[in-house]
């Protein structure tokens, strides 16, 4: 079917015309058939899919007269039950893709991780969410990381301060453990405001098989007062494992 437009069509129809068989092809075809394109039902509502050998499911274009839509919507891989939902320009290129088990991949089709990038990145700012949370700036050692076992790497970001008081302190922290009691390495970047007292401190605790990362301040900030803090997971010894 050619692309008609209604006031085209309507041409064809006029008083004194006479229809040909195209014509009127291209009235049926211009119509929405509840029965062939079965759009529409109360179970699945808006029914979409591929038709004939294209692999599309939506186009949009700027303007109908373009060749080629701007953006496309299709499954991928296609005839295949666990397919996801590809966004594609007009070069046919993936920007965007839904994988069948959630995975996100941004320019590309193999996402290996719940977000997949294929480029660099450009962000306003990060936190981790491996571990975050607040506790007592005491003085005291305290569990920032569930019992760990076997390989672990860990970025720490803490601050704890006393508005008014002068006290106040910064940490990052690379952490990295080879089972526990190994040679465990901490690197620390570490700022405070006032005596060399206020800073915040990190170390590796536990046994061989049973270990975490603790946190503290390295001295008694007061009643009230938290140490906040943001763990990014670095190692993912499972999956490391597997390869």
């Amino acid at each position: 079917m050619a692309i008609t437009n209604r006031e085209e069509l309507k041409k064809n129809f006029e008083k004194g015309a006479i229809p040909t068989q195209n014509d009127f092809e291209d009235l049926i075809d211009s119509m929405f058939h509840k029965q062939d394109d079965g759009l529409v039902s109360p179970d699945n509502g808006l029914s979409l899919s591929p038709k004939g050998d294209s692999s599309k499911l939506i186009t949009f274009f700027n303007s109908l007269n373009d060749f080629k839509p701007t953006w496309s919507i299709e499954p991928y891989p296609k005839n295949s039950s666990a397919f996801g939902l590809n966004l594609t320009d007009k070069n046919g290129e993936s920007k965007f893709f839904i994988q069948s088990n959630g995975y996100i991949g941004l320019g590309t089709l193999n996402p290996s991780e719940r977000l997949t990038v294929q480029g660099n990145i450009n962000m306003h700012g990060r936190r981790g969410n491996y571990a975050s949370g607040k506790v007592a700036g005491d003085g005291q050692w305290h569990d920032i990381t569930p019992a760990l076992n076997a390989c672990h790497a860990f970025e720490v970001i803490a601050k704890i301060g006393k508005e008014g008081c002068g006290v106040h302190a910064l940490t990052h922290a690379i952490a990295l453990s080879t089972f526990g009691r190994s040679s465990n390495k901490i690197q620390k970047i570490r700022a405070y405001y006032g005596s060399f007292r206020n800073r915040i401190d990190v170390r590796w605790k536990g046994s061989t098989f049973n270990y975490t990362l603790q946190i503290r301040s390295m001295r008694d900030y007061g009643e009230g007062s938290m140490l906040q803090y943001y763990v990014t997971n670095l190692w993912w010894e499972e999956e490391a494992t597997e390869m």
